[in-house]
């Protein structure tokens, strides 16, 4: 998995309805800075740079490539490995 680090913290994404826009998504999503209840995380590396080179207008934004709402200075993608313990 792939994530995107500003100032040692993971960012996340926030969702928000399009309800009665038309031609776009229903819902859009925005990169959230911390904390987020959503951790950005995606399969690929390609898909963490695309999303912090390009900032996607809200119609086309996508929890793979989400809208820029802060400045995404200082940022970089970063390998995540997930542990799951227990039973």
């Amino acid at each position: 998995m792939w994530g995107i680090k500003k100032d040692g913290l993971l960012l996340g994404v926030g969702y928000y309805s399009n309800d009665g826009a038309e031609f776009c998504n229903a819902v859009s999503f925005q990169f959230e800075e911390y904390p987020s209840p959503i951790t950005y995380l995606v399969e690929n590396r390609e898909d963490a740079e695309y999303a912090l080179a390009t900032n996607t207008p809200w119609y086309n934004a996508s929890y793979e490539h989400p809208q820029h709402m802060h400045d995404m200075t200082g940022c970089e993608i970063v390998e995540v490995e997930l542990v799951i313990k227990g039973g």
